[in-house]
């Protein structure tokens, strides 16, 4: 038997386009996952993805990270797009939402339970926190402080639901980057 993880991470791994032909994998909760089995903490990883993609998996795996999918049509999928230092986002597709019933219940007693979307695919509820028993929560809203429009060009995006969950966190990380640059929303999310 396989033990549970001491940290748990939820968010969609994604398929990131470099090229035509070319990807590479990313999102906060496969680099995540990576950092904390590289510093020695088992490391477990809750996304949704779609089969054909899995071996966008294969460093989590390769590492040691416990991989829980949940089957999706498609996978998360941006182009980034670089114009000099800046970049703009695009999203192509977006895998399956993600729900607390979708965290393994013999992961439950994770001491860190992190919570990483990338694309809003994770509702923005305390329900994830309690599902858990962890001792420490985390919050990477990036995921949370996007949207997009028809033709998927990503824009930053106020995070309305935000009060309830970061009332149960414990940890929270963004950048002035997830805020738009603007100083003023960054300050107001660190305050609560």
């Amino acid at each position: 038997m396989v033990p549970a993880p001491a940290y748990v991470v939820a968010g969609h791994v994604s398929k990131d386009l470099l090229s035509p032909g070319a990807s590479i994998p990313g999102g906060t909760a496969l680099y995540a996952s990576l950092t904390a089995q590289a510093l020695g903490v088992p490391a477990g990883l809750v996304t949704a993805l779609a089969p054909a993609d899995a071996d966008l998996l294969a460093p989590a795996r390769a590492a040691g990270v416990l991989c829980q999918v949940r089957p999706s049509p498609a996978t998360t999928t941006f182009t980034p797009v670089y114009d000099g230092e800046a970049r703009r986002l695009r999203i192509t597709a977006q895998a399956a939402a993600l729900h607390p019933r979708d965290f393994p219940p013999a992961w439950a007693g994770a001491r860190i339970l992190h919570l990483g979307p990338v694309a809003a695919e994770i509702a923005a509820a305390p329900t994830w926190a309690d599902r858990s028993r962890a001792a420490l929560v985390g919050v990477t809203p990036q995921g949370w402080l996007r949207s997009w429009d028809a033709t998927g060009w990503i824009v930053p995006s106020p995070w309305a639901a935000a009060g309830p969950l970061l009332a149960r966190a414990d940890v929270l990380v963004l950048s002035l980057e997830d805020v738009g640059y603007d100083q003023e929303a960054l300050m107001g999310y660190v305050g609560q």
